[in-house]
């Protein structure tokens, strides 16, 4: 890291969207002051799980397996906390984007 430059650093939340993944969440996190309610950046207050981003991609990760619903936040420093902007929609149904073959033409 070069002088002068600072690191981010990122909180992370999840909003179970149903009872189950609630459950299964806080049953993962195992941590009572892990959930709380805070207002984002949208101003609308929500019920968030706070955790980090190891637990996020786990979460993540098994979220077909054990059918969980739930959103993803993120908060840069003191910003607001605003919904993660690279959310995908069940994998299942992503489209795959193709790629153009470079061929070289040999002399």
């Amino acid at each position: 890291m070069n002088m002068g430059e600072r690191t981010r650093e990122y909180a992370w939340y999840l909003e179970a969207l149903d009872a189950d993944s609630n459950e299964i969440i806080a049953k993962n996190l195992g941590d009572d002051q892990s959930c709380g309610e805070y207002t984002c950046a949208d101003l609308q207050r929500r019920q968030l799980f706070r955790c980090d981003s190891k637990f996020v991609a786990k979460i993540r990760m098994s979220r077909a397996k054990f059918n969980l619903h739930f959103k993803v936040f993120v908060q840069e420093g003191r910003g607001p906390i605003r919904l993660w902007p690279f959310q995908k929609k069940d994998r299942g149904h992503c489209r795959v984007l193709s790629v153009a073959r470079i061929t070289q033409k040999t002399g």
